[in-house]
């Protein structure tokens, strides 16, 4: 334990609560994920408490009050960035949200009073802060944040406090005399429930920086035998202009990631990535509300003005985020949305096996309104241009199987095509816009998912050359979740 060596004792009187109070769990929650991010936005705070609902109207008022976080407000800031050329120069818009940091007075605080719990989130984890125009670091700790809200709200064990450790937190717990030594019992645990880590915990290691400096997930969950790694999106808006996903990069350092660095023995976890043909792991894509599903689905991202050496006006196509997540070929790419009342059932329902969703998919049509005739999928395919040998959606069909690439699952008697939608696949979701059928499509997903199918079909009205044609087929939830 790190001695007390400040003459004037800080004390957290919002932590030294009843234990087990909900003041006091409330508190002990919001300063851990504040710890390890460094900064946590006010629409976050708003979503976690949902759970512990005195954050709003006690911890933060009273914390503040007292100077031990401290409220920054929105920055935006304009950049001018290179194309290729010293003349060719863009302009990016860049917005960090409004937020709450630590102070050091409470950094202070919180060390003298339980160093056990937050001296390795503050000493070894939490980054400094540069200023409230510092928007691109700012953006970064928001999205760990974002990260562990998630994982509050999933009941999901993310925090130094109750997760088993791995890493630097095992070599801080040896130190520190928290464990007597690491057991053999640890490179065999499985846990029974989801557990997360941030990316973070490997700061300053070797693994940091051969295998996770760099990418963009600042999260991965390990559930049913599955890795996810979690991407926040709730930054990377069209207001954000150079915020996006760089597709080049990312596909391979989470590849390199999955293969060489969670899975070869880091992780206390017998925790498989298999591959599926071209796809390989798992992600969810993370926004705050339904609105934001265009952070996603961003095909009306303007195009951007460039000029040449000649100062030649030209435009060029803007990144775009749907772009980047197709070609980084995830086996599953879900989209999660934290404010969603149904998020914890959605995220189970995820965890479910193959035959379990099979399933889930049969109740939607009685058996007489599918049809196994060939030729109508013969015709979707010639109409989409599938064929041997051509790239589609990123996947070189010279070498893996162009049934791998196609999104229809079924086909009504009459030859309509069906998508089951209900688990938000991202990717699947896009082919399934943007694919023509030609005798109509039948969009399949629970009634609570209707509004958000509709909010990303939406996106697709700016593509000339989608036929949308679309149906939508929902069934009750609470039909699902009786049945199983």
């Amino acid at each position: 334990m790190k001695e007390n060596k400040n003459k004037n004792n800080i004390e957290l009187k919002e932590i030294k609560q009843i234990e087990g109070s909900n003041l006091s769990i409330a508190t002990n929650k919001f300063l851990e994920i504040l710890a390890i991010s460094g900064e946590i936005s006010v629409k976050d705070i708003g979503l976690l408490s949902k759970k512990y609902k005195d954050i709003n109207v006690h911890v933060v008022p009273s914390l503040a009050k007292k100077g031990y976080i401290r409220k920054i407000e929105k920055a935006i800031v304009i950049k001018q960035a290179n194309v290729s050329y010293d003349v060719n120069r863009r302009k990016e818009r860049d917005v960090a949200k409004k937020s709450y940091i630590l102070t050091e007075k409470g950094k202070e605080a919180l060390l003298q009073q339980n160093y056990n719990l937050f001296g390795y989130p503050i000493e070894y984890v939490a980054p400094m802060f540069h200023g409230e125009s510092d928007v691109s670091c700012r953006n970064s700790n928001q999205e760990v944040a974002s990260s562990l809200v998630l994982c509050e709200l999933l009941n999901i064990n993310a925090l130094y406090s109750n997760h088993p450790h791995i890493y630097n937190e095992i070599d801080f717990d040896l130190k520190h005399n928290l464990i007597d030594n690491v057991s053999e019992d640890w490179i065999n645990f499985v846990s029974e429930v989801p557990v997360a880590y941030s990316m973070r915990v490997f700061k300053n290691t070797d693994i940091y920086d051969d295998h996770i400096k760099g990418i963009q997930a600042k999260m991965f969950i390990c559930a049913n035998h599955s890795i996810f790694l979690v991407y926040i999106m709730d930054n990377k808006s069209m207001e954000n202009r150079g915020n996006t996903i760089e597709s080049r990069n990312e596909k391979a350092k989470k590849n390199n990631l999955l293969y060489q660095g969670l899975t070869g023995g880091i992780l206390p976890h017998n925790y498989a990535c298999i591959e599926n043909g071209a796809y390989f792991g798992n992600a969810l894509f993370v926004i705050d509300n339904i609105n934001q599903v265009s952070n996603i689905f961003d095909l009306k991202r303007k195009s951007r003005t460039i000029y040449d050496s000649y100062h030649r006006k030209k435009e060029v196509a803007s990144r775009r985020n749907i772009q980047s997540i197709v070609n980084n070929l995830f086996t599953n790419s879900f989209l999660i949305i934290k404010n969603d009342k149904h998020l914890q059932e959605h995220f189970k329902m995820l965890l479910y096996d193959f035959s379990t969703k099979k399933l889930i998919n049969s109740i939607f049509f009685d058996e007489n309104e599918i049809t196994v005739i060939e030729s109508f999928y013969r015709q979707y395919c010639a109409t989409n241009g599938y064929y041997k040998g051509i790239t589609k959606y990123a996947v070189n069909t010279k070498k893996y199987d162009v049934a791998s690439v196609v999104p229809v699952d079924d086909f009504t008697i009459d030859g309509k095509a069906i998508y089951y939608l209900w688990e938000l696949d991202i990717v699947k979701l896009h082919k399934s816009i943007y694919e023509n059928a030609p005798n109509g499509k039948i969009f399949c997903c629970f009634e609570d998912q209707e509004e958000i199918i509709k909010k990303v079909i939406d996106c697709y009205r700016v593509v000339e050359n989608s036929k949308f044609n679309i149906n939508i087929r929902s069934i009750p939830r609470e039909l699902v979740l009786e049945m199983l």
